[in-house]
C-alpha cells in the first residue's frame, strides 16, 4: 500500500505512472492465470460491470461496450482495471494514429470526470491505468471494443458463453483482486450452412437404424431450428429412408434441434447417406456405414475424444458446455475433460477437480446405450 510521510501520499516509484504489460510465463501458463488462481479464492472488491450487447452471433462484427461502475472504495491515482478479453485482433486506440483497414480498436473514457486513462492490451488482458485523478464511487469507465471511427470488433467463432473476468489494483500495489460478478457474452450460431450427419458405422442388412442430421453454421456451431423440406438419399439405391423433426434430445440441452432419420440399408458394403436442403444449398454427407450380414455382430465401432481442456485450465467454456458440445454437436460416444494438473491452468486443482468428477458422472451414458449398439437410437432421437 502507499505510505504516508508528512501528510503526503508516496507511491512506489517503480510502479507510478507505468502501464501494466501482462506476460506469458513458462510451461504455457500466463501471469494472469497465476493471479487468477490466487484471487479466485479471495474476497471480492467493490465494483460492477455491465456489458452491451450480451448476446451476439458467431463471427459477426459488432461494437461491445463494457461499463465499469466504480465501487465504494474508489480507484486511486495510478490504480488499474484489468479485463480479460476473449476477442482477438484488437489494437489500442491512439489519437492521430492511422490504422489498417478493418482493425478494431480498444478505447476508454470516464463519463463522469476528466480522468486520464492509459490503456494496454497484452496476453489477452486489457489493463487501464487511472492517471492523475482519483475515481470515486459511482463514476463510470466506459470501454469500447471496436470503434465506429475504425472498425467493429470480430466476435468469437465458437458458440458458448465468454466471461469478461475483471480485477482491480485499486491503490497501485501490483496486487489485483477480482470483482464479485463478471459480465458474460453469449455467442450463438449463425444461419444454417450445412448438415452434420451421423450414424452408427456398423449396421446389419435390412434392419432399421437411426441417424441424426444436425444443421450447423459455417463455423460448425448448431444453427438452431431447422424447418423446410429436405431430401435424403443413399448410395444404396434400395434403401428406405424417412425423416422426422427432432425437438427434444435428452431434455437436457439448449441446442437440441435437428432432423431424425430412420434408415434401412439392404445391400452389403460401405454406404453413405446425403441430406440436402436444396432451397438453401445446405447439404451434408454421413460417415461411412458398413452394412453386413451379421458376421461379427458382437463388435462395433465407437468414437470419442479423451483429451479436452476448458476454462479451468488453458481452454475456454464450462464443463457443461464441453460435455454438451461432445454429446449434442460432435455426437461422440464418449468424451473426457482432462485439464492440466501442473502449471498451465487458471484454477487450482483442488478447486476444479470436484467439478470435473461431478460432471463426468452427470454426463455418463448408461451401459445399455454403450454396449447395445442396436439401441443407440435413444441417444440420437
Amino acid at each position: 500500500m502507499p505510505k504516508s510521510k508528512d501528510g503526503q501520499t508516496i507511491y512506489p516509484s517503480i510502479q507510478q505512472g507505468v502501464r501494466k504489460e501482462w506476460r506469458g510465463l513458462q510451461d504455457g501458463t500466463k501471469e494472469w492465470w497465476r493471479d487468477f488462481r490466487r484471487f479466485s479464492n479471495e474476497p471480492p472488491v467493490p465494483g460492477r460491470a455491465i456489458l452491451q450487447p450480451t448476446a451476439v452471433r458467431a463471427g459477426e462484427r459488432t461494437i461491445l461496450k463494457l461499463a465499469f461502475h466504480v465501487g465504494k472504495d474508489g480507484l486511486e491515482p495510478y490504480g488499474h482495471i484489468a479485463v480479460e478479453c476473449p476477442l482477438e485482433g484488437l489494437e489500442v486506440y491512439i489519437s492521430g494514429k492511422r490504422y489498417r483497414a478493418r482493425v478494431p480498436v480498444i478505447s476508454a473514457h470516464c463519463s463522469t470526470s476528466p480522468a486520464d486513462l492509459d490503456i494496454s492490451f497484452s496476453s489477452g488482458i486489457i489493463d487501464i491505468m487511472n492517471r492523475v485523478y482519483s475515481l470515486k464511487e459511482g463514476e463510470v469507465v466506459e470501454i469500447l471494443l471496436g470503434d465506429p471511427r475504425e472498425s467493429p470488433a470480430l466476435m468469437p467463432t465458437i458458440a458458448q458463453e465468454y466471461p469478461f473476468a475483471i480485477a482491480l489494483d485499486r491503490s497501485n500495489t501490483g496486487l489485483y483482486s477480482r470483482i464479485a460478478e463478471f459480465p458474460v457474452l453469449e455467442v450463438t450460431g449463425r444461419a444454417k450452412d450445412k448438415y452434420h450427419v451421423v450414424a452408427r458405422p456398423l449396421q446389419r442388412v435390412g434392419e432399421p437404424f437411426a441417424l441424426l442430421a444436425l444443421p450447423i453454421d459455417r463455423y460448425g456451431n448448431p444453427a438452431g431450428e431447422d424447418s423446410g423440406p429436405i431430401t435424403v438419399t443413399s448410395s444404396d439405391p434400395t434403401a428406405k429412408l424417412s425423416v422426422q423433426q427432432v425437438t427434444e434430445r435428452h431434455q437436457r440441452s439448449k441446442r437440441d434441434l435437428g432432423r431424425g432419420i430412420e434408415g434401412i440399408l439392404n445391400q452389403p458394403g460401405v454406404h453413405y447417406i446425403t441430406v440436402c436442403d436444396q432451397a438453401l444449398g445446405a447439404a451434408g454427407l454421413s460417415n461411412p456405414i458398413l452394412v453386413h450380414d451379421g458376421a461379427g455382430e458382437d463388435y462395433n465401432l465407437f468414437f470419442g475424444d479423451i483429451h479436452g481442456h476448458n476454462a479451468h485450465c488453458d481452454g475456454s467454456g464450462s464443463a457443461d458446455e464441453y460435455y454438451r458440445w461432445a454429446r449434442d454437436v460432435r455426437i461422440l460416444d464418449f468424451s473426457a475433460l482432462t485439464n492440466h494438473a501442473e502449471e498451465a491452468k487458471r484454477y487450482r486443482v483442488e478447486d476444479f477437480w470436484p467439478i470435473v468428477k461431478e460432471k463426468a458422472a452427470q454426463y455418463r451414458p448408461t451401459a445399455k446405450s454403450l454396449f447395445k449398439p442396436q439401441e443407440r437410437g435413444d441417444l440420437i432421437f
